[in-house]
Order: C-alpha cells, then sequence, then structure tokens
C-alpha cells in the first residue's frame, strides 16, 4: 500500500490515508487507517482499524483535518470517472473531543480536559476508565486488585503478590505501581511453558524419522513389580543424519537427551512417558556417554536417568538408526493399555528429534504395549 500523509486527532489518534493494491490489483481503493494511543490499529474505526472504499480509482496526495474532525483527502482520479481530474473526498472519521458521542466514546463535552465528567478518552471520571484524576494513585482501566492497582485505584504496596500477565512467570510482586521480578515456571518432563497456558506438552512439529513404514518399533512392558518393568524405541533406516545433528552429550554441559512419549488422541498431546538423560557425567565409574565410529553410546546400569540404560545413536546418509532402552522403576510407566494415536520422540537439547507416530498395536494389555511405526 502507499501512504498519503500521517493526521493526528485531538485525542491522540493518527489517521494515514493511502491507496492498496492488495485487495484488487486492477482497482486501487482508498483506504484509511487510524491508529490508537497505544500504537495498535483502532478496532472501533472500519473493519480492523481500516476503512477501505473500494467503488474508488484515487490516488490521495494530501490530507488535513477540518475543525469539526473530518477527514480531508485531496487528489485526483485515475481512470474510473474521469482519468487525471482532481477530487476532495470527504470522512467522517469521528474523535473524541469534538463535542459529539460518536462509536466507542461514553461521552464527549468536546475538550480533552480530565476530572470534569468527560475525561480525554471520552469515558465518564472515575476508577477504572485509564485515567488518573482526583482520589486516584493510579488507573489501570480496570477495576481488579492483584495488578499492583487495587480495585479503588490505590497503589497496592510493594512486595505485594501480582500477576504478572504471563503464565510462565511465578512469584512476581508490586514495585512503585508496577508488577515484577518473579522466577520462571518449572514445567515437568517433555514439557515446555506457554506464556498463555503454562505448562504444556513439548511436541516438536518435525523430527527426524524414517521412510519405510515398519522400521520403527516400541514395546512397553509394564510388571506387577515395577524393578522389572521394560521399554525400548527404535527406529532403523531412519533419515539421512549428520554426525553433528547430534550434537555433543559426551561433554559435560553438552546436549541432554530425552525420550518422550505422547498420546495425541485429543486437541492436546499429552505427556505419557518422560525420561530425561544429561549429556556428559560419569556411571558406575566409566563415562556416561562415549563417541564411537558414526555415533554415540549412553550406558548406565542403575537406571536412575528416568530409567534409561542404553542409548545407541548412528549416523548415516541413507540408514541412521536410533535405539533406547529402559528398565526398572525410574521408568514409571503408565498404566497401560493406552489410547492411541501416540508419537514417540527423542528429543535432543540442541532443538534436533527423531520420532515416529503408532496408530494399531500389535498388542495393546494392561501388561504390554508393542507396535511398529506408522510414518
Amino acid at each position: 500500500g502507499y501512504k498519503v500523509a500521517f493526521v493526528r486527532q485531538n485525542d491522540g489518534k493518527i489517521l494515514i490515508p493511502g491507496w492498496s493494491t492488495v485487495l484488487t490489483p486492477s482497482i486501487m481503493p482508498t483506504m484509511v487507517a487510524r491508529i490508537g494511543t497505544d500504537g495498535a490499529l483502532d478496532a472501533s474505526f472500519g473493519t480492523g482499524g481500516i476503512l477501505t472504499v473500494t467503488d474508488l480509482d484515487f490516488f490521495g496526495r494530501a490530507a488535513t483535518l477540518t475543525s469539526d474532525g473530518a477527514l480531508i483527502v485531496v487528489g485526483e482520479d485515475f481512470g474510473r470517472f474521469d482519468e487525471g481530474a482532481g477530487r476532495i473526498l470527504r470522512f467522517l472519521v469521528g474523535s473524541c473531543g469534538n463535542g459529539t458521542t460518536e462509536p466507542g466514546e461514553s461521552c464527549d463535552d468536546g475538550n480533552p480536559a480530565d476530572g470534569d465528567g468527560c475525561d480525554a478518552n471520552c469515558t465518564p471520571t472515575g476508577c477504572g476508565n485509564g485515567i488518573v484524576t482526583a482520589g486516584e494513585t493510579c488507573d489501570d482501566g480496570n477495576a481488579s486488585a492483584g495488578d499492583c492497582c487495587d480495585a479503588v485505584c490505590q497503589l497496592e504496596s510493594d512486595g505485594s503478590a501480582c500477576d504478572a500477565g504471563d503464565a510462565c512467570t511465578t512469584g512476581a510482586t508490586c514495585t512503585a505501581g508496577a508488577c515484577g521480578g518473579g522466577g520462571a515456571v518449572v514445567c515437568g518432563g517433555c514439557e515446555r511453558c506457554d506464556a498463555d497456558r503454562g505448562c504444556i506438552a513439548d511436541l516438536r512439529p518435525s523430527c527426524f524419522s524414517t521412510a519405510l513404514p515398519g522400521a520403527s518399533a516400541v514395546q512397553l512392558k509394564n510388571s506387577p513389580l515395577d524393578a522389572k518393568d521394560q521399554l525400548q524405541f527404535q527406529i532403523k533406516k531412519g533419515d539421512f543424519t549428520l554426525l553433528t545433528d547430534y550434537g555433543d552429550p559426551v561433554l559435560n554441559g553438552g546436549d541432554d537427551y530425552r525420550l518422550c512419549l505422547f498420546d495425541v488422541s485429543g486437541l492436546d498431546p499429552k505427556v505419557v512417558i518422560a525420561s530425561n538423560v544429561p549429556a556428559g557425567g560419569t556411571c558406575q565409574g566409566k563415562p556416561c556417554w562415549i563417541a564411537n565410529d558414526g555415533g554415540f553410546k549412553y550406558k548406565e546400569k542403575t537406571g536412575v536417568n528416568g530409567g534409561i540404560n542404553q542409548i545407541t545413536l548412528k549416523s548415516s546418509e541413507d540408514a541412521s538408526s536410533q535405539n533406547v532402552k529402559g528398565k526398572g522403576a525410574g521408568l514409571a510407566l503408565p498404566k497401560l493399555s493406552l489410547r492411541t494415536p501416540l508419537r514417540m520422540q527423542l528429543q535432543a537439547s540442541n532443538g534436533k528429534c527423531w520420532e515416529d507416530a503408532y496408530v494399531t498395536a500389535s498388542k495393546n494389555t494392561y501388561q504390554q504395549y508393542k507396535a511398529k511405526g506408522e510414518f
């Protein structure tokens, strides 16, 4: 689109007249956008903040506001009626402070003063309208407490608990009317924190897999004795995987791994199994991770890291492979039989992952789940 000018209304909102070829390339409709004092499109104006006149091929050249708040745009016609002819368009855009109560306004007393019964944002003077007036020490535009400005528009005391407006922050407190501080919410295994929803399953949208149906498999065995529980996840003849895709799990502080089984039968995925295996470390007196020809191997006998005893990673141009085995109570297996479909992902902290989907199981009882991949 093309702008003509910026015109500021009495209420601080900005009008931007112009034209665009986006809607219909053969016609250039006249458009006027209005930006609110918060810097966003004013939703009370036009459609989503933009007024469009589609039956004119009009090129605006200059713009101004009249004393009654109307927008005047001067320009020329471009072929719809009389090509090259000068034209003047007048838009009744509405403006707070013009003495007329218009859509989006609760009052309009014809001036930009606050505290006279109708404030500069054309709302009645009072707590909760977003403008601090006599008797108030704050006004955040609502009548709610817990946000550092209480229900009667008084600052809440420093140190008061407040809602930071972010589901991933906990323990925030008020300081001089501002909510801040606190710490990050700690989510469970195979979860991440979403600012709106809090902790949710961290199902990654795209991972390495295999193009061959049945080239991957998952098997879970839930014994009456937790110490005998078993897990195996394996991908054979997987996607082309470079050695560097695996990162460096050998180095202390290097790339951690986690095995995640997700129930994807509903609208939101749910974590079924989560086992975390950190990089580096010493297991039974030896390095937990070692680098070998074209890959890496993890070995730990006790299952202290989520019950995982072994991880084998192989890189290859045509047949990479990933194999994970676990045993014991540390697996924290769920009750079987499982809802399907399921997705198993081996996730590395460098952002890479390897997965397959499991829709139909050859066994799905309260003691055992067994299936081959179907990607």
